[in-house]
């Protein structure tokens, strides 16, 4: 058996637990907390230790040193990736280069995640793919195996000005959407095709997209609709 670590650190903006696995793997149980606090870090993760203690997998051993700040993070987006450091944010395109791909994930982890990265030497930089490579990858696969695409989720965005609506319109047009007027001049209701075998998890990934352009124009996302 083979022990790991990880040392939480404070929670982020959404409340979720910021932890650190630290870079250390002992034949027999650590219990000195401080020398633990004392290792270096392999990779950070997002996890919820109240769920972790949970699982008979992992053992509360004790408080650490005070908590540290909170790293950069990168966040998996439509055409690259948001790199988020200090509260503030900066979008980078795919390809990324190592500096980039050597910062860690902002994604919560579950315990049978953490487990099975410990176990195979999984590393964030082997991690490179943005939501749009995700998608067509996909996509890829779904051909393959003859899916057709048989639904449309249709996001409702709400600007503060008709002229706002009509510059995002142009710029949803250009990422690929299907973008229309909606029940109003300052309205906008935009359209993505997507196959039976996806889940309503890449919807909530491509809304991260939306609400992000929507936010350039002061528009906000009111709501979505799925056909049937």
């Amino acid at each position: 058996m083979e022990y790991r670590y990880l040392q939480f650190v404070a929670k982020d903006r959404k409340k979720i637990d910021v932890l650190r696995i630290l870079d250390v793997a002992a034949k027999q149980p650590i219990t000195e907390v401080a020398l633990l606090g004392e290792k270096p870090t392999l990779y950070w993760i997002q996890s919820l230790c109240n769920v972790l203690v949970e699982d008979e997998r992992f053992t509360y051993i004790g408080n650490g040193p005070g908590a540290r700040e909170i790293p950069a993070l990168r966040r998996r987006f439509f055409r690259g990736w948001i790199v988020v450091e200090n509260g503030s944010e900066r979008f980078v395109s795919n390809p990324i280069g190592t500096e980039v791909a050597n910062i860690s994930l902002e994604q919560g982890v579950p315990a049978q995640v953490i487990v099975d990265r410990l176990s195979s030497g999984w590393r964030p930089e082997s991690d490179r793919e943005d939501i749009g490579e995700m998608i067509r990858h996909y996509k890829q696969r779904e051909r393959a195996a003859g899916i057709e695409a048989t639904r449309e989720t249709t996001f409702f965005i709400d600007f503060l000005s008709a002229h706002s609506a009509t510059e995002a319109l142009a710029v949803f047009e250009r990422l690929g959407y299907s973008a229309s007027r909606g029940r109003g001049e300052k309205l906008l209701d935009v359209t993505r095709s997507w196959a039976a075998g996806e889940t309503l998890g890449t919807m909530d990934a491509i809304e991260v997209e939306l609400a992000f352009v929507a936010e350039r124009f002061d528009g906000k996302i009111t709501g979505r609709e799925t056909s049937a």
